[in-house]
């Protein structure tokens, strides 16, 4: 089986637990080179991921980039401001994912969960992920990327409004 990595290397291999490696490890790539892409052609101030596993992607986006890293944790403290704000957007329809299919379905499958006694705190629940046809990842990037953007524009004292420079 040949891997491209780029439209000059190929990498060949015939064992399944290689193939599965190589796939992920080109798709890791893929990923960086994307974000390093981004960077480039915006000014990209800062960015939060998942504390639990994003440490290693966080080092090697570190190594291609310097926007301002933050981790942000998947519990109900952690992403209650994002959601807060992201659900706030989407009602008064001044945040869209731009008929994205995946971000489509990903906010079509999300339900929120509460802490028993505290209805001011929230998360996404995450599904059974054997369960066909349910993903939420869009949902918690999205929430990830809301309160960035917020703590961002309240440390320096800016509007809070969206710029694209």
């Amino acid at each position: 089986m040949l891997y491209a990595c780029s439209p000059v290397t190929f990498i060949e291999s015939f064992h399944p637990d290689h193939r599965e490696y190589l796939s992920q490890t080109l798709i890791e790539i893929e990923i960086l080179a994307g974000i390093a892409s981004d960077c480039a052609a915006f000014k990209v101030m800062a960015a939060g991921y998942d504390e639990w596993s994003g440490e290693p992607v966080r080092q090697a986006i570190q190594k291609k980039t310097r926007p301002d890293l933050t981790p942000i944790p998947q519990t109900y403290r952690g992403l209650t401001y994002g959601m807060t704000e992201l659900m706030a957007l989407t009602k008064s329809r001044t945040w869209s994912h731009h008929a994205n299919p995946v971000a489509e379905w990903c906010f079509d499958a999300v339900e929120v969960r509460y802490p028993a006694g505290d209805a001011d705190q929230l998360r996404p629940d995450k599904p059974d992920r054997q369960a066909v046809g349910k993903r939420i990842v869009a949902v918690p990037t999205a929430a990830m990327a809301i309160t960035r953007w917020r703590e961002l524009a309240h440390k320096h004292h800016r509007s809070g409004r969206m710029v694209v420079r």
